[in-house]
């Protein structure tokens, strides 16, 4: 059986039937760099208040190690 006669996978000609769809325009790249940039950002200092946090929120509600864990995890 010679490789020339094997079909493709489902996958490759779906991408090949597939219309070509134009990229993203110069502008919007930076508009959506900056907006990953801002919500990593914003994620790492929510993080970080919420470790630092964590002793004042556990003697407030007497709360267990479990529950903090829980807390910081959502």
């Amino acid at each position: 059986m010679a490789l020339a006669n094997l079909r493709p996978p489902c996958e490759e000609a779906a991408a090949r039937a597939a219309p070509e769809t134009p990229g993203c325009a110069a502008h919007a790249k930076r508009w959506v760099l900056a907006a990953t940039v801002l919500a990593s950002s914003l994620v790492f200092l929510e993080a970080t208040v919420i470790n630092v946090a964590l002793p004042a929120i556990q003697q407030a509600l007497d709360a267990s190690v479990g529950m903090m864990q829980w807390i910081a995890s959502t």
